[in-house]
């Protein structure tokens, strides 16, 4: 029972705030599609291998060296020759063994 105008100006109060949030959630579907690669190709989304770099290769060999390394460290350094502590004690005079 209001007149034309007034309805017309509630129903903008209403819709503005939906169509600004409707265009945002696009904005970020439409991003997350794209860097997707969404319609690229046939299929919706693909996963596209490289061959290896030098830079890989160096990676990997480090990798594997530091590997080799934690595994001496632990294997000849803590278990077969595990380094000798010499404990203090306060009731003990070094002195007299």
């Amino acid at each position: 029972k209001s007149t034309l105008i007034h309805r017309l100006k509630q129903m903008v109060l209403i819709l503005v705030p939906l169509i600004m949030s409707s265009f945002d959630r696009v904005d970020t579907i439409a991003n997350a599609m794209d860097l997707r690669g969404f319609g690229k190709n046939k299929k919706r989304t693909w996963y596209s291998e490289n061959p290896p770099r030098r830079i890989d290769w160096i990676v990997r060999i480090c990798f594997a060296l530091l590997a080799l390394y934690c595994v001496y460290y632990l294997l000849w350094r803590r278990i077969i020759h595990p380094p000798v502590f010499e404990y203090w004690c306060p009731w003990i005079n070094p002195r007299i063994k």
